[in-house]
């Protein structure tokens, strides 16, 4: 992140005398924002992160903010982004490619040469979960030695970006790549304002709010990061905190009270998802304010005012905003600000354009945006995506939509092989596992059957940067987890009403061979896990004993209802989840994927051997009680 900002703080400290020096220290700072050649702005400050404080903030205004409201009103053009996860190729059934990020940046081209003649204001945001999902996260490196490049943010810094929320994944390497990665590449401020605490990230590195002037306007751009879902147990950073959303988000809105016209909350915090804040409960609050806000979100994958201003989607005057996942879609709000009026007036021509279908001239300006920013960097790379892997046997049972929906309903060919490997490679040289799991919404895609797979094929069925954590569990503790990842299964009864291509964030887990277990679906009830066996007996025959159980970081942090939080289900029952940060944890030098990857390249596999071998039994227990087992094993 570019700014001023150095230079600013030496400045405002020669200007604080002895005696008021340590209440100054309290005094939030704000620097010039150097702003790129098609900024919207015609000045720009970031406001410091606000750190850990509570009570009142008390900001330090610079001398040429606008004191006063506007005289006219204002035509705001907002494109926006989120949980692109460096997805800037995808291909298409036909063989082609679709070059996302060029796409994008020839939306954003085409109106901001519009922009003078529409007399409106054009402004580019992305609301977060930039990194994480595709093959080229390999260029960030895993330590900051081997990091090489963000193309996330070198492509968004190409493309004109005004800033970026920071996702809950631009966190899973570790603070030190990620200051790598901004400070490399990002030339745009990364936004947070309840990323209150770290040891590696500070000022120069991200801001809390953006605040930008546009013919008079003073508008707040205000940063939020999810509390629940970002990692907080960080090799390199173990005093990372991200604070609860709206008590942020309050002392946020009494600080600027009065001094912005306009508040944009870009966050990644997620939309309508059970039992957690949300994106709606950011608007409710934003509609206290004196102000005209909006909220633009991510996380969540939401598709929002797809064909046009949905009210569904508006509260109590504030609208929510989301542009799907995966670039589907790039988000088009029209807004008319009047000086006289909170209310936020929206064009009928704000919409999802969908990154499928385009013209010839965006076509055309996304290939050569991929031929000056994208290719260059990646055309040395194309060893490393080629590799082979073995054979995928010509089942259809591989392909990624029976993948994804298995993954949540049933025992998983492709979840026995990656964590029976895993198991493999952490103990080649020293036994220090005894048991191994992944979460199924770590596994995102599927495979050509009859295909060599590639490094690339199985990054994007394993793409996330999950570090393998070690839990010591009693067998007594291991059961009351197997019975709770049990009833995170998707029921039959639910499977109807439910998209399970897309992420049912329950938080259920598949185990290596060495556990086995039947789960019963009753009538009314979430489903139960019976007759837990261990090496082939049941868990009472280990008493006495630990049971060292690996899994993903994601995980050991208590995601997904894994640090004791209720989990909602979509029928509207609710449980109580394991709480597994309770238990001593520890973590591994390897990495999940990379763990899979040394198996395969050992094993020199011809035919990858995918199979499901009983581990999971399911049965239906009737009205009369009793049990009729299900061929879904």
């Amino acid at each position: 992140m570019k700014t001023l900002r150095h230079l600013f703080i030496f400045f405002s400290l020669l200007l604080v005398s002895t005696d008021t020096f340590s209440h100054a220290r309290d005094v939030i700072q704000v620097a010039p924002l150097e702003l790129h050649k098609n900024s919207p702005f015609d000045r720009a400050y970031t406001l410091a992160p606000i750190l850990d404080r509570t009570g009142n903030l008390e900001i330090r205004w610079p001398d040429n903010w606008p004191s006063k409201k506007p005289s006219e009103h204002l035509k705001l053009r907002i494109f926006h982004i989120n949980d692109l996860h460096n997805k800037h190729i995808i291909e298409k059934e036909d063989g082609d490619a679709r070059f996302v990020t060029g796409l994008i940046a020839a939306h954003v081209s085409k109106a901001r040469r519009e922009a003078s003649s529409k007399k409106e204001h054009v402004l580019f945001l992305s609301a977060g979960d930039d990194h994480t999902g595709a093959v080229y996260d390999e260029l960030l490196g895993y330590s900051p030695g081997s990091f090489k490049k963000s193309l996330a943010y070198h492509a968004y810094s190409s493309a004109g970006l005004d800033a970026a929320v920071l996702g809950n994944h631009e966190f899973d390497r570790g603070t030190q790549i990620l200051k790598q990665a901004i400070n490399a590449d990002a030339n745009f401020p990364l936004l947070s304002s309840n990323l209150v605490a770290s040891k590696n990230l500070d000022a120069d590195d991200y801001a809390s709010v953006l605040l930008g002037v546009i013919n008079g306007w003073r508008i707040a751009v205000v940063g939020q990061t999810s509390s629940e879902d970002t990692k907080s147990n960080l090799a390199d950073d173990p005093q990372l905190k991200v604070a609860p959303q709206l008590e942020n988000m309050n002392q946020i809105l009494t600080a600027v009270e009065g001094k912005v016209d306009v508040i944009i909350a870009l966050t990644h915090i997620g939309y309508q998802q059970s039992g957690k804040v949300g994106d709606q409960d950011i608007a409710e609050l934003l509609a206290k304010a004196s102000v005209p806000a909006i909220v633009i979100g991510g996380h969540s994958h939401d598709t929002l005012h797809k064909s046009g201003v949905n009210k569904e989607h508006i509260y109590s005057g504030v609208p929510v905003f989301q542009a799907g996942q995966w670039g589907d879609y790039i988000g088009d709000i029209q807004l008319n600000l009047r000086r006289d009026s909170k209310e936020v007036v929206i064009s009928n021509n704000t919409v999802l354009h969908s990154l499928k279908q385009n013209s010839a001239s965006l076509i055309s300006f996304s290939e050569q945006f991929y031929k000056t920013s994208i290719a260059p960097i990646i055309t040395d790379f194309d060893d490393v995506l080629n590799e082979p892997l073995g054979r995928i046997p010509d089942d259809s049972a591989l392909t990624k939509n029976a993948i994804l929906v298995d993954r949540y309903t049933a025992e998983l060919a492709v979840a026995n092989f990656i964590t029976d490997a895993v198991m493999q490679t952490v103990n080649t040289d020293n036994e220090i596992a005894d048991l191994a799991a992944i979460n199924a919404s770590s596994i995102v895609n599927g495979f050509e059957p009859g295909e060599m797979a590639t490094f690339s094929d199985w990054y994007n069925v394993i793409p996330y940067a999950d570090t393998l954590q070690l839990i010591e569990l009693t067998p007594t503790q291991l059961r009351e987890l197997i019975k709770s990842n049990a009833q995170r299964l998707v029921m039959p009864s639910e499977q109807e009403s439910l998209d399970l291509t897309g992420f049912i964030n329950q938080g259920f887990l598949h185990f290596s061979d060495a556990l086995r277990y039947e789960v019963t679906y009753e009538q009314d009830g979430r489903p139960q896990a019976t007759n837990i066996q261990f090496n082939g007996k049941p868990l009472e025959h280990y008493a006495g004993q630990t049971i060292k159980l690996l899994v993903g970081d994601y995980i050991a942090s208590g995601n997904l209802g894994w640090r004791g939080q209720t989990i909602h289900f979509p029928n509207g029952g609710k449980v109580t989840g394991f709480d597994i940060k309770s238990f001593p944890i520890k973590s591994t030098t390897y990495k999940l994927r990379d763990s899979v990857l040394e198996y395969l390249r050992a094993s020199n596999h011809k035919t990858i051997d995918f199979r499901k071998d009983g581990r999971i039994k399911f049965s239906l227990i009737d009205q009369q009680g009793e049990q009729n087992k299900q061929s879904r094993n």
